[in-house]
């Protein structure tokens, strides 16, 4: 499976869009890699998604210009929160808002901190 995605986004990258836009951390980091294999560096702008060592090392090196982060350990807290509001008290909600952060060059240092004080 990752090979497959792999010589989609090698396809992909191959056609010099402007702006890829990666909707899970494999697309990410797959296609951060492609643009250092293919010497894209700087062409391509990569917009990904998720967190992790390598994808800062991309936003660090400004291969990725930012990634969101969705905070799954606060979701589940709220879904916890809102399975005892519907459960126990009676109340529904059509929507629920969840928290997502951009993390770009900015504030990955302050992200990455925070990060290590909350394990």
């Amino acid at each position: 499976m990752k090979q497959k995605k792999e010589s989609e986004i090698c396809s992909l990258i191959q056609t010099r869009p402007d702006v890829l836009i990666c909707l899970n951390a494999t697309n990410t980091t797959i296609a951060y890699q492609s643009l250092i294999d293919y010497n894209l560096v700087g062409q391509i702008v990569i917009l990904g998604t998720s967190d992790n060592d390598i994808i800062f090392e991309g936003i660090y090196r400004g291969i990725i210009r930012s990634t969101v982060f969705i905070n799954e350990r606060n979701m589940g807290a709220e879904a916890i929160r809102l399975l005892h509001s519907n459960v126990i008290a009676g109340y529904s909600s059509d929507y629920v808002i969840f928290h997502v952060e951009l993390i770009d060059s900015d504030n990955l240092y302050q992200f990455m901190v925070r990060e290590e004080l909350d394990e």
